[in-house]
């Protein structure tokens, strides 16, 4: 927007032709001397904030989108000028060289991937740098338009809470996630079963999605990590027949019983209506009274007999209309 300052008094308004011309909307005469025509000047900005917030990167819908988050300086413009065999991304030991969203485009085994380099997350609390703050949603926007996102970690400095957090808003959006130790080259690779297993003790979220460790530098099981993205992505572009949904629900349905204030509950039949990430709708007699446990180990059949390590799963339970329960 165009806002002509220096316009100190009230009264008639100096012509803006001039400022007309200039092609870029029409011009708001304000001032910062007196505050004239200030709250003016916040109404038109705020009014934009929806086209800033839904500014990111231009997605090829038939490729898998894969956004590359993580802290700052954790190596993720490494990690993408690895991939593109050339220097696409600005890296330095600074953080947050990367402001805008960088884009690359690659095939990985018939496997069509297009990654988002976005900028360092780090806590609102923390982001003090217009610049920087209004990148940080653009990486954001990137998790909630990607299929994967690869969160990175810095394996010489190890896990922190802001690492968590990051992962937890991957998966609160839908998002698939693959999490890679980045820096390995400057870990003793004896310590990498290890490693992992202390991040899935810390974080048990965690045992549902894939753990790499990787170097960006040196190219170190890079491969494996497109091998896993290319796999979760695929995997959550996955239609489950009815048929075969079904018949895992009803073995599932025999083999665990749950009762609830006396009544059994009962499975009656399951559709998957969505995918990307994959979501389900279970029908029961009784929906609202499904116990926590119940849902997690159905969660876990379905991940377990449809390979669906690194998504999210949404599970809705409805009660079916017309059913009548028959109670002895």
């Amino acid at each position: 927007m165009l806002a002509v300052n220096k316009v100190d008094e009230a009264g008639p308004v100096a012509p803006l032709d001039e400022f007309y011309r200039l092609g870029l909307g029409e011009p708001l005469p304000v001032s910062a001397v007196t505050g004239r025509r200030s709250g003016d000047l916040l109404d038109a900005l705020i009014a934009l904030f929806d086209e800033v917030e839904a500014y990111g990167p231009e997605w090829d819908e038939a490729a898998i989108r894969v956004a590359l988050v993580g802290r700052p300086n954790v190596g993720k413009s490494t990690l993408i000028n690895h991939l593109a065999g050339y220097q696409v991304s600005i890296v330095h030991d600074r953080p947050g060289t990367t402001r805008d969203p960088t884009q690359l485009r690659l095939t990985w085994q018939d496997s069509h991937l297009q990654f988002v380099d976005t900028a360092g997350l780090r806590r609102r609390s923390k982001v003090d740098d217009p610049v920087e703050f209004y990148s940080t949603r653009r990486a954001a926007n990137s998790i909630d338009q990607a299929d994967v996102a690869v969160v990175l970690i810095d394996g010489a400095e190890g896990w922190v809470m802001q690492d968590a957090r990051i992962m937890e808003q991957v998966i609160k959006s839908g998002c698939g996630l693959v999490v890679a130790i980045n820096k390995w080259d400057l870990v003793a690779e004896s310590t990498a079963d290890e490693y992992r297993h202390e991040l899935r003790d810390r974080y048990p979220f965690l045992r549902n999605y894939p753990v790499l460790c990787i170097s960006g530098l040196t190219g170190r099981r890079v491969h494996k990590c497109l091998e896993v993205v290319a796999a979760v992505g695929n995997k959550r572009r996955t239609r489950i027949p009815t048929a075969r949904l079904n018949k895992i629900i009803q073995q599932f349905s025999g083999e665990y019983l749950a009762t609830q204030e006396g009544r059994d509950i009962r499975l009656l039949y399951a559709t998957q209506h969505a995918i990307n990430p994959p979501a389900f709708t279970i029908f029961t007699n009784l929906p609202r009274s499904v116990p926590g446990n119940y849902r997690r180990h159905i969660e876990n059949r379905l991940r377990s007999e449809f390979d669906f390590e690194g998504t999210p799963l949404r599970i809705a339970w409805r009660h079916r209309k017309g059913y009548r329960e028959v109670r002895s």
